[in-house]
């Protein structure tokens, strides 16, 4: 896979994300729970494929970013647990990671786009 096509899908998932993320007043869904499943499955492979790709190329972006993500995925995991209230110092933890992960996103998909195609590490073809 190319790595502007990895930053479109990338793209493409994030946008996904945020139209099934609606919820009515109740606090539910609006979207049907296998496509916020299937969207969540994608992201989770984005990310994963992107710091793969980028791990060589530019380490600092591929930790940055799984290293938000992995925070997010613990407030998300922490909040079911235990509830938080609004203005505590975990939502604004919570808040602060979600705008440095929005920063690592746009980072790595700058990365991708501007890499093109993934270089081959055998010798015989950079010959």
């Amino acid at each position: 896979m190319r790595n502007k096509v990895l930053a479109i899908a990338g793209i493409v998932v994030r946008l996904l994300q945020f139209l099934t993320s609606a919820q009515d007043d109740a606090g539910n869904y609006l979207a049907p729970g296998a496509v916020v499943l299937a969207t969540g499955t994608a992201w989770l492979a984005f990310v994963v494929m992107a710091v793969i790709v980028l791990w060589r190329r530019a380490k600092a972006a591929a930790v940055t970013f799984a290293l938000t993500e992995l925070a997010l995925f613990s407030f998300a995991a922490l909040q079911l647990a235990v509830p938080f209230s609004s203005g505590s110092t975990i939502v604004l933890l919570w808040n602060a990671t979600k705008i440095v992960e929005l920063i690592a996103f746009v980072w790595v998909l700058l990365k991708l786009f501007r890499s093109g195609v993934p270089q081959s590490t055998d010798a015989r073809t950079s010959q």
